[in-house]
């Protein structure tokens, strides 16, 4: 097989600009009460074979609507955050937004992990369930919510986690600014050819040009007894790596990738 090794150059523009001093202000409500330091996306789909899905909340369609395979959307996150003013304390909340209907359908969130930084030691925190809350925000999403005590300005809060989606069809829109200033930005997809058809569609920027590669990679798939195992597959990949952007040349809020899966092959 051919490899294609892909480099994606996003917002040129942000890079280098000429001109700008310490006093200059961010565009748009950008704010430095906080900083992301860096942020992690790895997007990878699965499957579960033959039924064992039938009988879990991730699926709430009808048996006669039943294929061989039922694909879904697996995401690995990670973010460090750095409180950089009493302002931005509320930020050290931990939020972790998830699909869920009133049917039962919903995202599957495994591997919450968090630390906090403080004087450069990062410690990792050890959750108390009893404080990671899950409330509605509409009929559609829930958040999971934890706090972390002690947090002042300077330390930094990382967290991570992994979230599993029957919804493949609704893939998030990826932003790589936001309200706060991010340094780093990380984001890996990664779409087995043979199943997939996806549109890959920038937001916010004509600058923002990305290629794809062709990789193999493994994916996972969980059988009837929830075992899982992994496959070598085929998979169109895409990637974006923005590092080293100095938070006083902040770039335009709202820039970002929109994934549209045009087709599923079963």
């Amino acid at each position: 097989m051919k490899h294609r090794r892909i480099i994606l150059f996003a917002i040129i523009n942000l890079m280098i600009i000429a001109g700008y001093s310490q006093s200059t202000k961010y565009s748009n409500s950008v704010t430095t009460d906080v900083t992301i330091c860096e942020t992690k996306i790895d997007i990878t789909f699965g499957w579960y074979t033959k039924t064992p899905w039938l009988n879990s909340n991730s699926f709430t369609g009808p048996k006669s609507a039943v294929g061989i395979r039922k694909y879904y959307v697996s995401t690995d996150y990670y973010k460090e955050i750095k409180i950089n003013s009493a302002n931005g304390l509320s930020e050290s909340l931990i939020k972790i937004p998830y699909f869920k209907n009133r049917q039962g359908s919903r995202d599957e969130i495994s591997n919450i992990n968090i630390w906090v930084q403080k004087n450069n030691k990062k410690q990792k925190i050890k959750i108390n369930n009893k404080l990671l809350k899950d409330e509605p925000l509409n009929d559609s999403i829930n958040q999971l919510t934890y706090k972390i005590d002690n947090i002042n300005a300077g330390d930094v809060v990382i967290y991570s986690f992994n979230q599993r989606s029957a919804l493949y069809a609704g893939i998030p829109s990826i932003y790589f600014q936001s309200k706060y200033p991010t340094l780093k930005f990380n984001l890996k997809v990664a779409v087995p050819t043979d199943n997939f058809d996806v549109n890959f569609i920038p937001i916010g920027s004509d600058d923002l040009n990305y290629e794809k590669s062709e990789e193999t990679i493994q994916i996972r798939e969980f059988d009837e007894n929830m075992k899982s195992r992994y496959y070598s597959l085929k998979c169109d990949v895409v990637a974006v790596e923005l590092s080293n952007l100095e938070p006083i040349l902040c770039p335009k809020e709202g820039i970002g990738i929109k994934m549209e899966v045009d087709k599923v092959h079963y």
